[in-house]
């Protein structure tokens, strides 16, 4: 059976099941390597891989951060290979193949539900992402990030924005074979509300206030992360099913 390389980018104990979350969100199975522990695979070893999100910044100075951006760089150049970047691994992309990554303009950590619109005429140019043009709505995705992709590189393509992050998803690569996501559809609303909105407190980056209110947002609603799972699997090249057949996998 197909198998998903996860490259894993954030080690702490509360995220220990994220590997089983991203089973659900791809479908197949998925192998896990530690990249947080300078662990990384074989580029051979798999034609589709995930890089996780992370509460590091992409631009930390431990070893681990530039061997992400280069084993990016060896799938970028990869005709057969394919890669899927969650927030700090689309931010990873992003910076590994000449773009900017930045706090948010607005100096304000994006965390809760996030529209996001999709960028039809771009999506008519990738083929394997026209499940995001399911709907004509916006897309309703739980966020959580204080960085962001200020500017891609070039022949990159942006294929889904909001108001606050211009640079939702995006498309690059030499053979158009990396996507990067900025928000969290891999994760259930309800299970980003409970274990990331009291660190954010704990820091500074949130308000009790502003916590309180994007955590119900998130609790409210299931958002959309099935549409966009659906688009991931079809860029990754796995078995198909639709969203009404899946759901992001709501452990916690």
């Amino acid at each position: 059976m197909q198998s998903v390389g996860m490259l894993l980018c954030d080690g702490h104990p509360k995220w220990d099941d994220f590997p089983h979350m991203a089973a659900v969100f791809v479908d197949v199975p998925v192998v896990v390597y530690r990249a947080c522990d300078g662990v990384l695979p074989d580029l051979d070893a798999h034609d589709a891989f995930l890089v996780s999100g992370s509460s590091h910044s992409v631009h930390g100075a431990a070893p681990w951060h530039g061997a992400v951006r280069a084993f990016l760089r060896s799938i970028a150049r990869a005709p057969h290979k394919r890669a899927v970047g969650l927030c700090y691994g689309a931010q990873a992309i992003a910076l590994a193949l000449g773009g900017a990554v930045g706090p948010q303009p607005d100096g304000v950590f994006r965390f809760g539900i996030e529209e996001v619109e999709v960028n039809r005429t771009a999506v008519v140019r990738h083929p394997s992402l026209t499940p995001l043009l399911t709907t004509t709505a916006p897309l309703r995705l739980g966020t959580c990030h204080g960085e962001q992709a200020t500017a891609l590189p070039v022949g990159a393509t942006t294929v889904a924005a909001s108001s606050v992050t211009p640079h939702e998803m995006f498309v690059v690569g030499t053979h158009a074979n990396l996507l990067g996501v900025q928000c969290h559809p891999e994760v259930a609303t309800a299970t980003l509300a409970a274990r990331v909105a009291p660190a954010l407190v704990d820091r500074g980056a949130l308000t009790t206030t502003r916590a309180a209110e994007d955590t119900a947002a998130l609790n409210a609603e299931a958002g959309d992360g099935d549409v966009v799972a659906w688009a991931v699997r079809a860029f990754l090249h796995l078995p198909q099913r639709s969203p009404s057949q899946s759901r992001v996998s709501p452990s916690r």
